[in-house]
């Protein structure tokens, strides 16, 4: 089976669940809608921003039914993700009203699209796993993009048919050139990103083309693999140039993989727009976004600080706050106290485990060479280490007695000379 031929398949199940369980979406998007929904406003005290923000991502069809299939659509245990979901990203989802380049993942443009009419992200791995920065906010601030993304894509479907069956899924571009066996150190952050994010954003890809692989990767995909489900496994495709580009065709892929668009790095990121969509009153899905409530939407009531190794401070190394739109340094000035303090939290970050295990090693000689220092002066002086008892002491006056029979036999001796 060719890989156009396995991908069809994927889409063809795929679309036909939608179809099938979509009147269960929508029940199930009314009940989160009328009683999940109040009682975390509730709960929380969301103010009508964050409230409008939690409805937009209720009327996301395409988000509701991937988390449905994702619990076999069985409609308890997923009204219970849904609700968790719904909580977490009314709790800790940062809004999208500032986001920094992104050096690892970057989604092609409108036109250029696979052969079922699905958007294209290219993803840099390399670059992703040896960034000196805690990336996890970013893939996180990026999986929320692609989402609004896909449902921007579906509003302008929809408004050219509305009896269009929406786009659900991307198609992605893994490069994975410049990777080396040190990087899966980085392990960590591949579980945190599938136990933890994946479940909030499931199914979102339809199929991964690895680029750039060759056998010196064998052994880190061995490593990768077995922490992938099944059904993940079976999206992941080894295409040959030829092979790449008899699925995409060359008008849908950048210069640098064949193909005949402009260069990555100067082809437009629909992912960056994004933001600017959604912070004005574009329709997205055929209703209005409204702006959205974070630790940076503007205006605050109150000043929100950011981290001095925050990816979204641009004064990196400095504590800086959001007043307003643009961030200002905290203090009004660089201080040199507070770099040094950021670089001292990134060496403890890059070098706790080393620290740690020389400290534990020190002392482990230390206690050793103390233990050896102690019986081996027992073991010289006994004496010294015996305890005393009663028997032992002398009586009362003993040492009396015992000074004047020595001055006596000294002094017999000398009369005896």
């Amino acid at each position: 089976m060719t890989i156009y031929d396995s991908v069809l398949l994927s889409k063809d199940t795929l679309d036909r669940l939608y179809d099938d369980h979509l009147d269960t979406v929508q029940a199930l998007q009314q009940t989160l809608r009328e009683d999940i929904l109040p009682g975390l406003v509730d709960e929380l005290q969301l103010d009508p921003e964050c409230e409008e923000r939690a409805k937009e991502w209720i009327d996301d069809t395409p988000s509701i039914f991937r988390i449905l299939k994702r619990h076999k659509f069985v409609t308890a245990f997923s009204l219970e993700a849904l609700r968790t979901t719904l909580s977490w990203r009314v709790r800790k989802l940062p809004a999208l009203t500032f986001s920094p380049p992104c050096l690892f993942l970057q989604c092609l443009p409108m036109t250029a699209r696979d052969p079922f009419g699905r958007p294209i992200v290219l993803m840099k791995l390399f670059a992703l796993l040896e960034s000196s920065d805690d990336v996890r906010l970013s893939l996180l601030q990026n999986m929320e993009l692609l989402r609004l993304h896909l449902r921007h894509v579906n509003a302008v479907l929809e408004d050219k048919d509305r009896i269009a069956r929406p786009v659900l899924q991307y198609v992605a571009l893994l490069d994975v050139k410049g990777m080396s066996f040190k990087n899966v150190q980085h392990m960590d952050l591949l579980s945190w990103f599938i136990y933890e994010l994946l479940p909030h954003y499931p199914g979102m890809l339809a199929a991964v083309f690895v680029l750039n692989y060759t056998w010196t990767y064998s052994g880190m995909w061995n490593v990768v693999k077995r922490a992938l489900p099944a059904s993940a496994l079976s999206r992941v495709f080894f295409p040959s140039h030829a092979e790449l580009i008899g699925y995409f065709t060359s008008a849908a892929l950048p210069i640098d993989l064949g193909g005949q668009l402009a260069p990555v790095s100067t082809l437009e990121d629909p992912l960056r727009a994004q933001i600017s969509i959604s912070g004005t009153s574009a329709q997205t899905a055929g209703r209005p976004v409204q702006p959205t409530c974070s630790l940076i939407s503007a205006p605050a009531r109150t000043p929100v600080f950011l981290s001095s190794t925050s990816p979204l401070n641009p004064f990196y190394g400095y504590p800086v706050s959001y007043q307003a739109a643009s961030p200002t340094l905290r203090h009004g000035r660089r201080r040199k106290r507070d770099l040094l303090r950021t670089l001292a939290r990134l060496w403890w970050a890059r070098w706790r485990a080393h620290t740690t295990a020389a400290l534990c090693f020190c002392m482990t000689i230390l206690a050793l060479a103390l233990t050896w220092i102690y019986r081996t002066r027992r073991a010289r002086w006994p004496w010294r280490w015996k305890p005393l008892s009663a028997s032992s002491l002398p009586p009362p006056g003993g040492y009396v007695v015992a000074a004047m029979a020595s001055i006596t036999a000294v002094t017999g001796s000398r009369n005896a000379v």
